[in-house]
């Protein structure tokens, strides 16, 4: 009983760490409590593509708590700002992020719209669009925003995210592993998306690639103790 239910909510802790990494510490109470207590959880067996019409699922709890209370009346503040200044993406940006710790999911999303309509250039833009994305169920559609996140900055964590997403079958293993090769392309010596792209080929049984990029991986970092596990891992098969 007690296993069941931890392998049941473990999706939803991962939604609470793409949720600190996308709107910070102080934002992110309310969000996990808040998904903790409504929202799907990422399957971990079948494969789930959902429909990219979909944008939303049983709607979000309203519980006043002071977090939410003022996140609107900080949504409303920069709707006037936004009046005087409708070309300034930035400002639609943080509205999105004050009426998404409101769990106004919906609102949120056109808000990033219109940011990303004035300014597409921003991986910050894309990795909230993720986030909120990731919270309705809309897997589809979080994956195809990290994946533009991750373009348009390559030093950013998006990747751990998608791996986030991968992990559960959210996508195919080929999918995935092209993924992290792009992001590799990008950035040649990041130990985490080398990390990634082995546990990609260690699952699709590539095992001398996967071993290469384990190696990889401790000549920058010598201590790094998943590759190293890793590592004994694939000797011992």
């Amino acid at each position: 009983m007690i296993i069941s239910y931890v392998i049941g909510n473990m999706n939803k802790y991962i939604i609470a760490i793409i949720v600190i990494l996308s709107i910070g510490l102080s934002a992110a109470g309310y969000v996990f409590f808040s998904s903790l207590q409504s929202q799907p959880s990422i399957p971990n067996s079948q494969p789930t593509i959902h429909d990219p019409q979909r944008t939303t699922t049983s709607p979000a709890p309203t519980i006043y708590i002071p977090a939410v209370v003022e996140a609107k009346k900080e949504a409303s503040k920069l709707e006037s700002a936004i009046q005087k200044s409708p070309q300034d993406a930035k400002l639609y940006y943080e509205q999105a992020k004050q009426l998404y710790i409101a769990a106004s999911l919906e609102e949120a999303r056109k808000s990033l719209s219109e940011a990303i309509g004035i300014d597409g250039t921003q991986a910050s833009y894309y990795k909230l669009l993720a986030t909120i994305y990731t919270e309705e169920g809309n897997y589809e559609q979080a994956v195809i925003a990290y994946k533009k996140a991750i373009e348009l900055d390559p030093q950013a964590t998006t990747y751990k995210e998608l791996a986030a997403l991968y992990r559960f079958k959210i996508v195919s293993l080929p999918e995935a592993e092209s993924t992290y090769r792009l992001a590799r392309e990008l950035d040649a010596n990041n130990k985490y998306i080398l990390i990634a792209l082995a546990e990609t080929l260690e699952a699709q049984n590539k095992k001398e690639e996967a071993t290469a990029m384990y190696e990889q991986v401790l000549q920058l970092d010598p201590r790094n103790v998943p590759a190293q596990n890793a590592l004994t891992r694939l000797k011992n098969k």
